[in-house]
């Protein structure tokens, strides 16, 4: 397996029939998005429990009506659209899915109200309320580990967490860190669901300058090496071909990922797994491997991040670089 085989197998499908008609659905939804926030839309706070994962996957369920997905601990909860009352000052409603938990429907049949108004301070406490219920019926698994980096990643843009993390920060949409979909599924496929980036992050100080990195997280005691450095080739691959095929296409994604820049945009890979002998040993052969052959490909930048997790704490205690191959920094060969 090197980066050639799988650039090559990524662009045979996205320059099919098939394959450019989704490259071109995917443009259009970051288009929406782009368009929105460039109109002033915003859903205000982000209300989230401490243990669990909350995204936007935007860009792979966003439907004709502009409506957002909301995930939480891989669980659909809900949805935000745009509300159409106020037009000239745009924020997002948050909708609940009423079967989430009984007692909710209860609660709405007695205040009649069937969606919250996001950014508005009253419907707050519900949000939260709701977000709350529902952590709790749901244990968290692979989700636990992306909230936890995309925090840690926060913590060092503070200037509170770890060295590893340094010059790297979390894409955010309107504040909310957020998956990114993409045509080509983990399996390499042209599936009628898309793959999903767990999360683009970018490298360097200046948004959309430095390029980004899009990150492959795996759970716990996860020890395949290769599928992951595979999938966050596929994803990285693909985003690179989506994004970047003309220009106004660049200023879309660069604009949804929190930067002005309409050039070209770098796309780099990474895979971040339990640190464990197994998995530097394989990884340790395997991505000289990937790294010797890249043909066409405009990935520039590849790399393995490491996590310790404590299961008294039920938390990450560290993250480390895989020696010799930190995606922050290019590779001389």
């Amino acid at each position: 397996m090197t980066i050639k085989e799988i650039h090559d197998d990524v662009q045979c499908l996205l320059q099919s029939d098939t394959g450019l008609d989704k490259i071109h659905g995917r443009q259009a939804k970051m288009a929406k998005v782009a368009e929105s926030l460039n109109a002033g839309g915003k859903e205000g706070p982000l209300l989230r429990s401490r243990d669990a994962w909350f995204s936007t996957t935007q860009t792979d369920v966003m439907d004709k009506e502009g409506k957002i997905n909301v995930q939480l601990n891989d669980k659909d909860i809900g949805y935000l659209s745009l509300d159409k009352e106020m037009p000239e000052k745009p924020f997002y409603r948050f909708h609940p899915k009423p079967n989430i938990y009984k007692a909710l429907e209860t609660e709405r049949s007695k205040t009649g109200i069937p969606s919250w108004l996001w950014s508005g301070k009253r419907d707050a406490q519900a949000i939260n309320t709701f977000i709350e219920r529902c952590d709790k019926q749901y244990q968290p698994k692979e989700r636990e580990i992306q909230w936890q980096l995309a925090a840690a990643l926060t913590a060092r843009n503070k200037g509170l967490g770890p060295t590893a993390l340094t010059m790297l920060t979390a894409v955010t949409w309107n504040g909310v860190f957020h998956e990114v979909g993409v045509c080509i599924n983990k399996e390499g496929k042209l599936g009628e669901k898309p793959g999903n980036i767990d999360l683009v992050v970018r490298r360097g100080n200046t948004p959309g300058k430095n390029g980004y990195l899009v990150f492959e997280v795996k759970k716990q005691k996860e020890r395949n090496i290769e599928a992951a450095l595979r999938q966050a080739l596929r994803y990285a691959t693909a985003l690179q071909i989506e994004a970047n095929e003309n220009q106004q296409s660049c200023a879309n994604y660069h604009a949804v990922f929190g930067a002005t820049e309409k050039e070209a945009l770098k796309i780099g890979a990474v895979a971040v797994l339990e640190n464990s002998t197994a998995v530097k040993t394989k990884a340790l052969r395997l991505l000289p491997q990937l790294w010797a052959d890249r043909g066409e490909s405009k990935i520039d930048r590849l790399g393995v991040l490491l996590y310790e997790f404590d299961r008294v704490q039920k938390k990450v205690v560290f993250w480390e670089w895989l020696p010799g191959w930190d995606a922050r920094e290019p590779r001389a060969d």
